[in-house]
């Protein structure tokens, strides 16, 4: 999470790095978070379909499928499949 990134001096430094490479004022590290829960799931769900879709690309979600698929199941992103930990299919959820 982000406020793990500030558990070490590496991580500070890292998120301190990032925001100046960026061009951005050091006050982003404090406007962040409060910025990322004003978000809705409308607007996290039409960013996800702007970057993470496209011609071979693929949403990969590790998690407990019992709770996860029916959520998945309502976003627009294909079919879902599920696969053991090699990769091997396992049934679909319906």
């Amino acid at each position: 999470t982000y406020i793990q990134r500030f558990e070490t001096l590496a991580g500070v430094r890292a998120v301190i790095s990032g925001v100046l490479h960026r061009g951005e004022p050091l006050s982003e590290i404090r406007e962040f978070p409060a910025r990322i829960a004003a978000l809705t799931r409308e607007e996290v769900q039409a960013a996800a379909v702007r970057y993470l879709t496209g011609p071979g690309s693929a949403l990969v979600v590790v998690g407990n499928a019992d709770r996860l698929a029916p959520a998945l199941r309502n976003l627009d992103f294909g079919p879902l499949h599920r696969v053991d930990a090699d990769g091997a299919p396992l049934s679909d959820p319906e």
